[in-house]
């Protein structure tokens, strides 16, 4: 005769049954050479929108998910990993990413005039509108193509980007993108984050990469921005400060964002009538210097 399990037998299997449905994953990112912990990795569940960062001590938490999925591990200095969520144990090994540099011939500076230009504008009549982050870990882009008469000032001199914090001190980090084959961002300009410190209130935060000597590549590059979801940095459901600015423009060109670990062209804003048919641009320019 054929028994009906016991109560607690029965809330057994039903653990055990919803345990192999959906999948939470904990574990810590390492260098693979030196085997310190990676602050700062962009992690995603490829084509879902499940998303996290790792901490200042490498470790991360994945929410739950079901099935087997492919976990997208991105950080700036290291080759971006892609594997199957039933392969990670307890560490994430990233390879650090090797960069080839043209030779820059740097000349003495004391007795030349200092030269500037600026590239792209912050448009503040089409600033519609901050953006917080939140907890899925988008990051959103813009491409700036190189043109013959930046000879004259090659090197990245200075980034503004228009913030709006209710907190002091509120941290974002900005990223330097080089361009792949299809004009996505892939691999990184300057191997390190630069982490940003916004004020408080709406302001024009600028970031001086005077110091870090990178000349604009002929192939163009692309200016990042990436919310730090740490707790510290979260207000009111969740919203991660700062916000950033962004311009509604009429072309998608140049414009991109990072979900669900791929990178994608701007969608067309289609709810709010005062922006319908247009496309979010990140509120930000760029000085160049001799």
């Amino acid at each position: 005769m054929f028994l009906s399990p016991s109560l607690p037998v029965r809330i057994l299997i039903i653990f055990l049954y919803t345990n192999t449905l959906f999948s939470q994953i904990k574990a810590i990112v390492l260098d693979s050479i030196t085997k310190d912990p990676i602050p700062y990795v962009n992690i995603w569940v490829q084509d879902w929108n499940l998303g996290t960062m790792s901490n200042t001590d490498g470790s991360f938490k994945l929410g739950s998910f079901n099935g087997t999925k492919t976990i997208v591990f991105s950080a700036v200095g290291y080759i971006t990993k892609k594997i199957a969520s039933n392969q990670i144990t307890n560490t994430i090994q990233l390879i650090p990413q090797i960069t080839y540099l043209e030779e820059v011939v740097v000349l003495a500076t004391s007795k030349r005039k200092k030269l500037t230009q600026k590239v792209g504008k912050i448009q503040h009549s089409k600033l519609g509108f901050y953006l917080p982050g939140f907890k899925e870990q988008w990051i959103f882009a813009k491409y700036f193509r190189y043109q013959p008469y930046y000879k004259k000032t090659p090197y990245l001199n200075e980034v503004r980007i228009a913030t709006h914090s209710d907190m002091e001190d509120a941290k974002f980090i900005l990223k330097l993108y080089t361009v792949n084959s299809k004009g996505e961002p892939e691999g990184y300009l300057f191997k390190d984050n630069i982490i940003v410190t916004a004020r408080k209130g709406k302001k024009v935060t600028k970031i001086n990469l005077q110091a870090l000597k990178i000349a604009f590549p002929k192939e163009g590059f692309f200016i990042a921005v990436e919310w730090i979801p740490f707790q510290k940095y979260r207000r009111m459901w969740g919203a991660i400060q700062p916000e950033i600015g962004f311009m509604q423009l009429e072309t998608q060109k140049d414009s991109w964002y990072y979900r669900y670990g791929r990178w994608n062209r701007i969608w067309k804003l289609t709810e709010l009538e005062k922006y319908r048919n247009k496309y979010n641009h990140l509120a930000l320019e760029l000085v160049l210097s001799n």
